[in-house]
């Protein structure tokens, strides 16, 4: 499928997500919290990925790998302009050193993790597995230069 047509896509059931999350209904608390979290979105992105329609496989989250990080650097943008030195001041220095203490170990803990996903070493040979390298043939794109970015297998 044509990455234009699936932007358009994923494009209109955005705006047609945001119509639903942001609409005043009465609606009970339990799934009032779940369209709130963006559970729907997920359900959507599961239907759209390859279980299910294949609209996004592969060879398309490749494609639209910039568009998706310029969308999440979008998001951050936006946050930090949220971010004011007045609200800021309002909380005790207390919250604000145990606040960057959170997001030091939530950092050092995914860091650990993928760290450790990338230099499994096989029991057998003793050499490095690569865990979270996509297997060969699998998607689209130049493999020789993904290779290269790497580094060596």
């Amino acid at each position: 499928m044509n990455p234009i047509v699936v932007v358009l896509l994923l494009a209109l059931i955005g705006l047609l997500g945001a119509q639903l999350t942001f609409a005043r209904r009465d609606v009970a608390l339990g799934p009032q919290i779940s369209i709130a979290i963006g559970l729907p979105f997920l359900f959507v992105g599961f239907a759209l990925g390859p279980h299910l329609l294949e609209i996004l496989s592969d060879d398309i989250v490749d494609r639209l790998n910039p568009l998706l990080a310029l969308g999440l650097g979008w998001i951050g943008v936006l946050f930090g302009l949220q971010l004011d030195r007045d609200h800021l001041r309002q909380f005790p220095t207390r919250y604000l050193a145990l606040a960057w203490l959170q997001a030091a170990v939530a950092f050092g803990i995914v860091f650990l993790i993928g760290y450790l996903l990338e230099h499994v070493q096989d029991a057998g040979t003793g050499h490095a597995v690569p865990v979270l390298r996509r297997q060969p043939g699998r998607g689209g794109g130049d493999r020789r230069s993904r290779a290269h970015a790497l580094g060596p297998p």
